[in-house]
């Protein structure tokens, strides 16, 4: 990511999953009427989402899972892909 003003967090080695989605989001101008202030709540929100829909994708792979819990995870991967990618599913 050769972004204007980019660092990497702390010791990271490579963008976080938070800095790549703010990244794709920022690129793809999603929020350009909206405040700064307001951009920043809806990026972090949107980079929470990711993170916490691998993690549980992560341990539902790692787990015995039923049907209903994949269906679930299944909509949430759907809404981020049609947010970052804009893929409608």
């Amino acid at each position: 990511m050769a972004a204007p003003n980019f660092k990497l967090e702390g010791d990271q080695k490579r963008p976080t999953q938070k800095q790549e989605v703010r990244y794709i989001l920022k690129a793809r101008q999603r929020a350009v009427s909206v405040a700064e202030a307001g951009v920043d709540t809806v990026e972090e929100g949107i980079a929470s989402l990711a993170r916490s829909t691998y993690q549980r994708s992560s341990a539902t792979t790692h787990a015995s899972t039923d049907a209903t819990e994949v269906k679930r995870l299944k909509n949430y991967v759907d809404a981020l892909l049609v947010e970052l990618l804009e893929i409608r599913a």
